[in-house]
């Protein structure tokens, strides 16, 4: 007589998930176990703990059958438990078995071709592409083959063939975009195609599959932080605020839920209810200096930048840790740089100057004022001695160069950008001479200023469009309209 493994499901979100686990004890110790209407429960249930990324409970499930009577489905889904335990040579004997039973199952094919695969053999990645060819409506077969695919771009890419690497990474993505079509036909691998979106920044997908697993297990905190992050990425500031303060709410309150929450907060919207909350969280953890700073950084979000420094003041101030006191100087400059308000950012340098330890970041600072203000080769100089002095200093610095010459950049850009505009404004002044005999009104005949960002606005119409091969100097092609090198 066989006896059923018993285990009790040990859950952190309590309520919300006793369900799931009454359920999971009950098929385990059903009646017989061996019925084929309590070995298709028991699947179920192990499939949903690994739809929740649950991979013991389900291993616990998945093992309460002797291995005589474990169906193919069954050890399908214990091989991938057992792949996603790290115990990748047990999974691989788990699929075998499973192939056995089922050859012309392409599922079962599938995952023994992906754990090849994962084992570096070659040979499987062409093996999955073409088990897509033929089964490419089964939800699991495409999610496999988006390995595939993958894989097969980065040899091309490494064999200098970027033309065929391309057309494979597209596939990649066109396979993964079927297996999230059919999502639910494959429960097991919601935690996978949840990963994969993220990696390829479809937020929305991300987001809907979220939505499902919290139908399943609406109380977890793992999963409602996902979600905080995946709204944030979409701009949906407001309801990830306050989905972070029900995180916040639910916990123990501790300074990195609430660092977790400020920062959500500080990208809502500025109301009153928002103002409060970041009173509330104040009032408990105010000497948390990212409390402190994501409080600033929401008022100069929502056009409150004087009072974001006042609030800045008062919390350095408070400080006993000349840490953290300069961070949040850090800050306090950093602000109305952001702003565009120089005078305001240098006020801010020479008052908390004494507070920076670091020289170069006293020269970033520097470099950036000089910028708004215009001064585009000092501003260079600048940051290329920023960058040259790091590069002396070792990987400690690297950071600090890095973004010396991203400013570089967008300063070479800028000038760029008010350079084409100023000889498109002469050229145009040119042709308005020739056509009218005397300079267009407002604009005088040795050029005029034009300020990064702002269009020039004539007081008279526009000149004609022309044909002339003289016309102003043209843009740089578009991105679409550049060829790929030919392989």
């Amino acid at each position: 007589m066989r006896i059923c493994q018993k285990r009790h499901s040990d859950t952190k979100a309590g309520a919300a998930r006793f369900p799931l686990a009454v359920l999971t004890l009950l098929v385990v110790i059903a009646s017989g176990c061996g019925s084929d209407e309590a070995l298709l429960e028991k699947a179920e249930v192990a499939r949903k703990h690994l739809q929740l990324s649950q991979d013991e409970e389900a291993l616990s499930v998945l093992s309460s059958v002797d291995g005589a009577s474990a169906p193919p489905e069954f050890r399908y889904l214990k091989s991938l438990t057992l792949y996603r335990l790290g115990r990748t040579e047990a999974a691989g004997s788990e699929i075998a078995l499973a192939m056995e039973a089922a050859p012309e199952n392409p599922k079962y094919k599938g995952m023994q071709l992906l754990l090849r695969l994962m084992a570096r053999d070659r040979d499987s990645m062409d093996q999955l592409i073409e088990l897509n060819e033929k089964y490419a409506a089964v939800g699991a077969v495409a999610f496999f083959a988006t390995y595939g695919f993958h894989a097969k771009a980065d040899i091309l890419h490494q064999a200098n063939k970027p033309k065929s690497a391309d057309y494979h990474s597209s596939r990649s993505r066109q396979t993964l975009d079927t297996a999230m079509t059919l999502r639910d036909s494959i429960a097991e691998f919601h935690p996978d195609l949840f990963r994969m979106a993220m990696l390829q920044q479809r937020h929305q997908p991300a987001l809907e599959i979220l939505d499902g697993l919290l139908k399943l297990d609406p109380e977890s905190s793992l999963l409602k932080t996902k979600k905080v992050k995946v709204l944030a990425l979409l701009k949906q500031n407001d309801e990830a605020a306050q989905i972070a303060g029900e995180i916040f709410a639910g916990g123990d309150k501790q300074e990195d839920q609430a660092e977790f929450y400020a920062t959500a907060l500080s990208q809502a919207n500025g109301s009153e209810k928002h103002d409060g909350e970041f009173t509330d969280l104040l009032r408990q953890f105010g000497r948390n200096t990212v409390v402190a700073s994501k409080y600033a950084i929401y008022l100069a979000r929502t056009n409150r930048l004087e009072d974001a420094e006042r609030h800045l003041e008062t919390s350095i101030d408070k400080q006993k840790s000349a840490e953290a006191k300069e961070a949040l100087a850090f800050v306090a400059i950093t602000l109305p740089l952001e702003g565009k308000a120089p005078d305001m950012a240098e006020t801010r340098l020479r008052q908390y100057r004494p507070l920076l330890t670091d020289p170069l970041l006293v020269e970033y600072f520097e470099a950036r004022i000089l910028y708004l203000r215009k001064q585009y080769r000092e501003a260079i100089r600048r940051l290329l001695h920023i960058v040259e002095i790091a590069g002396k200093q070792g990987p400690g610095s690297h950071m600090m160069a890095k973004e010396a010459l991203v400013w570089v950049r967008n300063i070479l850009a800028d000038k760029l950008i008010v350079e084409q505009m100023q000889n498109a404004l002469e050229a145009a002044n040119d042709r308005k001479v020739k056509q009218e005999g005397g300079p267009e009104e407002g604009v005088k005949p040795d050029g005029v200023k034009i300020e990064p960002g702002v269009a020039p606005k004539p007081k008279t119409d526009p000149p004609p469009k022309t044909d002339s091969a003289n016309e102003t100097k043209s843009n740089p092609p578009a991105a679409g309209n550049v060829k790929p090198p030919v392989e």
